[in-house]
């Protein structure tokens, strides 16, 4: 059930809140339910026992192997990179990452060209993936790919602040600007907006160098996920703020 199936709360936005929220908020602290998906912005919970596996829920574990098991697989997730990294995976303090790491199995110390930092890989994740070129993808600003902003710029050599906080007037590209993949770099971003089946165009930037072409193909994307009605117009030839 969500919040508004047991009378909802009072409030818009970051405001809302409610003796309902505040109770739901404290049994999903205590491990009493789970939150098992989404409606919207709502949390759907769900009774922990009837979400998570029996053996799950019984496993005790001491906060040293809690620390190496989520060390361990951010590394795997990540594949190559810096304890910085690793560590802002799962919001772990830096030093007991470091501390985990030599007592992983599968991780191998590793300098990568470019990076000023040692690295750490998964040698269960050294694997080569065939990558489409031509394969264009928008990114959530909060998509795992780039959510710590210092390996975004080691990896793609651009960085990309959400906007969605400040006032209007000084944003560079729009209210939440989706970086744009193609293949394996990031070649500008693009803010739209949907709503009652209406797609528009907040803002945009091309990377230097990069096609532009690549932001008409996230746009139908973006519309599609939106469900607009048709994809609007707009000359990506000429970025609204400039070239990044």
């Amino acid at each position: 059930m969500t919040i508004s199936d047991l009378g909802g709360a009072q409030g818009s936005g970051w405001e809302r809140s409610s003796v309902h929220k505040w109770a739901l908020e404290w049994l999903l602290a205590t491990g009493e339910v789970a939150c098992v998906h989404r409606r919207g912005w709502q949390r759907l919970y769900q009774l922990t026992e009837a979400a998570i596996p029996q053996d799950l829920r019984e496993r005790d574990l001491s906060p040293a192997e809690c620390v190496r098991a989520l060390t361990g697989t951010a590394l795997r997730a990540l594949g190559v990179a810096t304890a910085g990294d690793i560590a802002d995976h799962f919001r772990l303090p830096v030093k007991q990452v470091t501390a985990c790491l030599g007592e992983l199995e599968d991780a191998e110390p590793a300098r990568v060209e470019g990076w000023p930092e040692p690295a750490w890989a998964s040698h269960l994740e050294l694997h080569t993936t065939a990558v489409i070129k031509d394969t264009t993808t928008p990114l959530s600003p909060f998509d795992s790919l780039i959510w710590h902003r210092p390996r975004m710029r080691r990896l793609f050599g651009v960085e990309y602040l959400l906007e969605a906080y400040k006032p209007a007037r000084t944003r560079q590209c729009g209210y939440f600007g989706m970086p744009v993949l193609a293949g394996t770099e990031i070649t500008g971003r693009i803010a739209v907006r949907v709503s009652k089946g209406q797609a528009h165009v907040e803002g945009y930037q091309v990377a230097d160098g990069h096609d532009p072409d690549h932001l008409h193909s996230a746009l139908q994307t973006l519309c599609e996920w939106g469900g607009a009605r048709e994809v609007p117009l707009f000359s990506a030839a000429t970025p609204s703020a400039g070239a990044v």
